[in-house]
This record gives C-alpha cells, sequence and structure tokens, in this order.
C-alpha cells in the first residue's frame, strides 16, 4: 500500500504542506480528487519527470521558476520511503511510474509573404504517442533435426514442433514459463529427464510400436513436479498422452538451455507483433473518423501518428490519445515488477459514451498484481455520468484534505424545501413560497413560521424562527473563509446559502426604494439580477458565476447525496470571488453582511 507521497519544489508544491497521506491499494481504481488548482498537475508533473536515474524537472516547472529549488519525490509503500531528487533516484528500484494525460497542443505556423513579413495561424495538433521500442528480429533457434539427433535412436517420436513456435500468441507467452524451465538446470532434474529419454530409446521398432510397448510409469514421477506440470499444461504443448507431453517438453527444455537468448528475443519479438496487432484492431474499432487511424513503424519505434485534431471529435480524440498512451504503458509491463498508472484527467472530459469505452480498456489491467491505478480529478465520481466501475474495485482519496462536512441538518433543511415543491397540496405550495422568500433568499424582514412545521429527523424548527438560520449560515462563512489559511471544517450547503444571502443583499440595496419590493418578491436569483440590470443596477459577472454554485446547492432531494458545489467551493479561483464578495479582510464578518 502506498502511504505517503512527498512532493518538493515542483511547481505548486513547495516545501511546506507538500505531504500528501493516502491510501493507494493494488488490484483497485484509486480515485484521487483534487479540485482545481490544488496540485493535481503538479502530482503528474513530479512522476512524469522520474527516469532511471533521476528526477529530471524542467527549469520552469521548479517552485517559484528558481532554479535553487531543488526538486525532490518521495514515496512511502508499505511502510518503507523510498526517495528521488536531480541526482539520484531510489524509486525506480522498488515502482515504476507512467503518467497518461492530455496530448493536445496548440501549434502556431508561420508563413513569410514574399520576403517582406510573416502570417502566424494556429491549429490544435495531438502529439505522436511512441509506443515502443521495436525490438530486434531473432535468429533461427528451432532446429528439428539437429533435435531429433541429440535425442537418440529414437528422434523419430519428435513431432516437429515448428508451426507452433512460429505462433504470436504462444511464442509472446513463452517467456512467462523461464522460470519453470531453469529449474531443470538442476541435476536431479537433469537426471529424472534422462533417464526417461534413455527408457525410451531402448525400445525398438515403428513409432506405433515403441508408443504401444512404453511403460507409462516412468512418467510418474516427473508428473509430480509443479514446473513439469505448468509448462506441458500449455495448450499447445500439451498432447494426447504422457509420451506426446514429455516429448514437447523435451524439446522445448533443449531449446531453453542452447538458445535461451534467442528464444528470449523471439518471445520479445512476438509480444510486440502481437501488441501492435492489437492496438490496431482497437483503433479501427474506436476510430469513426474515416482517417484509418493506426501504427506505423518509423526507424526503431512503433508511432501513432495522428493528423490535425481537428479531424476528430472531442471525445474521439480523447479516447484515441487514452488508449494509445495504455497500449504503450502495457507494452512497457513486465513480470515481478510494480507499477505506477497516473491517469491526469482525462476521464473529467470524455463524454458518456467514451467514459465507458475508456472504463473497459482499464477494468482489464485490474488482473495484473502489483499494479497501482490512480485517476486523477476534480471531481467525485458520482458525478460522472455513465461511471461504470464496481464499487468494490473503487478506492476514493483526496489529494488535500476534504475540508467541506455538509451537516444532516443542513441538508434536511434543504430537502423539506425541496418536498413541498413537489407537492400538490395547496397549503404545502403556500409553505414553500413563505420559506422561500425569508429563508433561502435575501429579505430585509425576519419571520417566524416555526409552528407551521413539522417535525422531522434533523429538520430544526429554530431554524425557521427569525435570524437563527443567518446566525448558523455566518458561523460556518467564518469557518469557510479562514479554512483559505487553516483547514478549518465547514459546513458547504451553508456557505452557499450565504453567498446567496449576500449577492442578493449587495443588489437590493443599490436598487431606487420604491424597486425593493418587487426585487424581493421576484422568484429565483437569476430573474431577480435581471430585473435589477433592467433598471440600471451593475451587477458584476462574478455575481452570475457564483449563482451556478448557490444554486446547485439549493435543489437537494435525498439527504443522503451529496451535490457537486460541495467540491467546487475547494477551487482556489473561486475562493479569491467569495472572499472579494464578502470584502473579507482576515476579520470574522458579522450579520450585517447577510442580514
Amino acid at each position: 500500500m502506498i502511504t505517503n507521497i512527498t512532493i518538493t519544489n515542483i511547481r505548486g508544491f513547495g516545501q511546506t504542506n507538500n505531504s500528501i497521506n493516502v491510501n493507494l491499494k493494488t488490484n483497485k481504481i484509486n480515485i484521487l480528487i483534487a479540485p482545481n488548482g490544488s496540485g493535481k498537475s503538479s502530482f503528474a508533473l513530479a512522476f512524469d519527470s522520474l527516469n532511471k536515474n533521476r528526477l529530471d524537472v524542467e527549469a520552469e516547472s521548479l517552485y517559484q521558476h528558481n532554479n535553487a529549488n531543488i526538486p525532490e519525490l518521495s514515496i512511502t509503500i508499505d511502510g518503507n520511503i523510498y526517495k528521488a531528487s536531480n541526482s539520484n533516484n531510489d524509486i525506480f528500484s522498488v515502482i515504476e511510474p507512467y503518467v497518461i494525460n492530455s496530448r493536445l497542443k496548440a501549434k502556431a505556423i508561420t508563413k513569410n509573404i514574399n520576403n517582406r513579413f510573416a502570417t502566424s495561424t494556429g491549429r490544435l495538433t495531438i502529439e505522436n504517442i511512441s509506443i515502443c521500442k521495436i525490438p530486434p528480429k531473432n535468429k533461427a533457434f528451432y532446429h528439428y533435426q539437429d533435435l531429433k539427433k541429440s535425442f537418440g535412436r529414437n528422434g523419430k517420436l519428435l513431432k516437429n514442433l515448428g508451426e507452433i513456435l512460429s505462433n504470436v500468441n504462444f511464442l509472446s507467452d513463452i517467456i512467462n514459463h523461464f522460470p519453470q524451465l531453469e529449474k531443470f538446470h538442476t541435476k536431479s532434474r537433469t537426471k529424472l529427464v534422462d533417464s526417461i529419454r534413455t527408457e525410451i530409446n531402448n525400445k525398438n521398432g515403428t513409432s506405433d510400436e515403441i508408443k504401444a510397448n512404453i511403460d507409462y510409469n516412468i512418467f510418474a514421477a516427473i508428473e509430480k513436479d509443479d514446473n513439469y506440470v505448468a509448462v506441458i499444461s500449455i495448450p499447445q504443448i500439451h498432447g494426447e498422452s504422457s509420451l506426446d507431453n514429455f516429448l514437447n517438453f523435451y524439446q522445448l527444455l533443449c531449446i531453453y538451455k542452447d538458445n535461451k537468448a534467442e528464444l528470449s528475443k523471439a518471445s520479445n519479438r512476438a509480444e510486440y507483433e502481437r501488441n501492435k496487432q492489437n492496438l490496431n484492431q482497437t483503433l479501427k474499432m474506436v476510430d469513426s473518423s474515416g482517417l484509418k487511424l493506426q501504427a506505423s513503424e518509423k526507424k526503431d519505434e512503433l508511432i501513432v501518428n495522428f493528423p490535425n485534431a481537428t479531424f476528430f471529435s472531442n471525445g474521439e480524440r480523447d479516447l484515441l490519445s487514452f488508449i494509445c498512451q495504455l497500449v504503450c504503458f502495457k507494452a512497457r509491463m513486465k513480470k515481478n515488477k510494480s507499477y505506477l498508472l497516473i491517469v491526469d484527467e482525462v476521464f473529467d472530459y470524455l463524454d458518456d459514451a467514451n467514459m465507458i469505452a475508456a472504463q473497459y480498456y482499464l477494468s482489464h489491467l485490474l488482473k495484473e498484481k502489483n499494479l497501482y491505478i490512480v485517476l486523477l480529478t476534480h471531481l467525485n465520481p458520482k458525478y460522472f455520468r455513465n461511471f461504470v466501475f464496481n464499487k468494490r474495485i473503487l478506492n476514493i482519496e483526496h489529494l488535500k484534505e476534504h475540508v467541506p462536512q455538509s451537516t444532516p441538518f443542513m441538508k434536511a433543511f434543504i430537502c423539506f424545501r425541496e418536498q413541498l415543491q413537489k407537492s400538490d397540496v395547496e397549503k404545502d405550495k403556500e409553505l414553500y413560497d413563505l420559506i422561500s422568500g425569508y429563508f433561502f433568499h435575501y429579505n430585509p424582514n425576519a419571520k417566524d413560521i416555526s409552528d407551521q412545521i413539522p417535525v422531522q429527523n434533523n429538520l430544526k424548527k429554530s431554524w425557521f424562527k427569525g435570524t437563527n438560520i443567518k446566525e448558523y449560515i455566518l458561523g460556518e462563512l467564518n469557518k469557510y473563509l479562514e479554512a483559505m489559511e487553516d483547514g478549518t471544517v465547514y459546513d458547504p450547503y451553508a456557505v452557499c446559502l450565504g453567498i446567496r444571502y449576500r449577492i442578493e443583499k449587495i443588489v437590493y440595496e443599490k436598487l431606487d426604494e420604491d424597486l425593493k419590493e418587487e426585487f424581493i418578491n421576484t422568484h429565483k436569483t437569476d430573474k431577480k439580477l435581471e430585473f435589477a440590470i433592467e433598471h440600471g443596477v451593475i451587477v458584476p459577472d462574478a455575481d452570475f458565476f457564483l449563482s451556478i454554485i448557490h444554486n446547485d446547492s439549493d435543489h437537494l432531494s435525498d439527504a443522503n447525496t451529496e451535490k457537486a458545489c460541495v467540491y467546487k467551493l475547494t477551487h482556489t479561483v473561486l475562493k479569491h470571488m467569495i472572499k472579494q464578495l464578502f470584502e473579507y479582510k482576515n476579520v470574522p464578518l458579522t450579520l450585517d453582511c447577510i442580514k
């Protein structure tokens, strides 16, 4: 388990507040939530800058662009700390990171006109993706006639495995059985194999006669060896009898002992060919642009060369880029090595169908051992449409401490009004209007309707009396504004309601006296703002942007769910806008700001 990641002097991370406590798990989809501006790009960059020898961070990506700030990265795995800096890298010895991100780039094209002046145009391009180095072709490693001779007088029993040994799927997988074949270098196992071979060579007659007269008890000992069983269980090698199994095993063992290097090269080349074929089949399946996008060999690399990005839809472009990078990662994976796969915000921008497709391809990696999959996102996955990963394989973490904490009382308060809105009872509709006018929107007058509020779980009747709800909201507003510095926990729904109060109060006070009552009686904040604009009030654009946040919080129908506003409030730019809205000067607000 990865329990801590500390990033120092890389982009937004300096030397303080740079330690991230997490619980990242293998064989899980780890969702690492981080609001925009809280360090996702810095997190991804830190791991993307790692090479085998050191942490290679460009000068422009150093903290405060200061060359004196030495970059460092540490990761705690199973209680052990591994570090990397600009001079060393201990991390690669235990885990290798790979980052998948957007490959979309802006490119300027400049043309000289009559050698007198230049004109430039811009276009979007997708960076070419290098999938892998092309492994060299192997030399011949299978010599059937030589193996027949080396077996002895009855080498005629050996089946020609040429077709099997040229099969891409067989060759790409055979390297996984090298450990079992290696075990047969021991004296005891070598002696066992030689004794069986001798027994077979002692038989006389045709191939059919020898097979009929073989004492199959000679295979009893070797068939108890788990390593032997693992090899002969390979479908292409498994024969119709114990004799067939041994003869096929013998040939593989001889090839491994005499031509291990060439067999290994052949396996790597076959894995490359299989990956290339699978990649091109996948690209063909998901590419609806008609451009016949394919991976091609250039010099010593397999590359996907993307045409102009404008030929693709946004979703198709992002999905194709994601899949290519995923294949690139899979091509680099080796057995018995741990990996950290970081997917940087790719899921935030895919449309519904492509979201499902991306999850399909990513889920295939979960069967890999010692693999940490981390999805960086600015939204909780419950707000993704068509997010279909099984909840049992999800592990949700936060890049920074999760300071919003909605209370059951505030949720019950909002849900109660939502219930009234859906009611067909006239009395409920009247109560809905009263609650909206005095408790969900700014109103300079106080009202007590607590006697009309029923007894419900977590519903505070006292909040429907006078300024009680505003006093609670004021406290949460101050916690929120303080949280920008010290991480104080606050109720996000109360903050959102406080934002609405403040926006409407400021606009109300700018109106002429004869227009104020009509403003109060106008339903919905956006309609109120439009009314004010029509009567000469200048309403800042920021008010409309912030209205999106508080409008989201007002319509909660299920107290067991969470609205996206909870996470949006943590965005650094929005925090700054809210701070300006309340003219916050590091001094606690008073009730006058919303009353």
